[in-house]
């Protein structure tokens, strides 16, 4: 038996039948942003610190690859969360995909950074990671995605209080109910892409990130 009190046979029959939904949802959100699927690895994660999932650039020589991790508590969520989960990471990667190597190398050691001084939330490397990872959301919501990721943030903060994870940066995200307003609302949804890209802008010269088509 597991830890939780499950057989090995069904714990390892519950990853396989998660893993093809993520795989589903990851897919259908590939074909929304124009992204290779076969391009994207996708992994599953446990542990309590990392929070729902990531996106990591994968060295490979010619063609880029990309490594998308979910936690295995996502096998709770509701489809709409488990696609909004991926509507955020696999921004990411578009992000990623406009970067040169130089600026791809400069993005990943700048987060690093602020990685390592996550305790000071009002440095200038919070700033910055703040001003990424709302951008993040808010170009997810430009392609239709708001729904999703508000179902998303909704089973994050559920997640947080169950105590499955423990996401110390939860702060650095946008909420669901900022992400309903900006959903409801280009001027708004406007105005918070300009505000981020001004600030990225101004800290990182550099920055591997282009502004979205009006």
């Amino acid at each position: 038996m597991t830890g939780d009190g499950e057989s090995p046979a069904a714990a390892a029959r519950d990853a396989r039948t998660l893993h093809q939904r993520a795989r589903g949802a990851l897919d259908a959100v590939c074909v929304v942003y124009g992204i290779d699927p076969r391009r994207v690895y996708l992994t599953s994660m446990g542990g309590r610190n990392g929070g729902l999932g990531n996106a990591i650039p994968v060295p490979v020589p010619f063609r880029r690859r990309y490594l998308l991790r979910y936690h295995r508590c996502m096998r709770d969520a509701e489809p709409l969360a488990l696609r909004g989960l991926f509507a955020h990471e696999l921004m990411h990667v578009v992000h990623y995909s406009h970067a040169s190597y130089g600026e791809l190398l400069g993005f990943m050691g700048r987060y690093v950074l602020f990685l390592l001084t996550a305790g000071t939330r009002f440095s200038a490397a919070a700033t910055w990671a703040r001003a990424l990872e709302h951008l993040t959301d808010l170009m997810a919501v430009q392609r239709g995605e708001a729904a999703s990721l508000a179902a998303w943030k909704r089973f994050k903060a559920r997640a947080i209080e169950r105590g499955d994870i423990c996401d110390g940066l939860h702060e650095m995200y946008l909420s669901s109910n900022e992400i309903d307003a900006v959903g409801a609302s280009d001027g708004a949804l406007k105005l918070a892409v300009d505000n981020c890209i001004g600030t990225l802008a101004c800290q990182d010269a550099l920055h591997p990130f282009r502004r979205p088509a009006s």
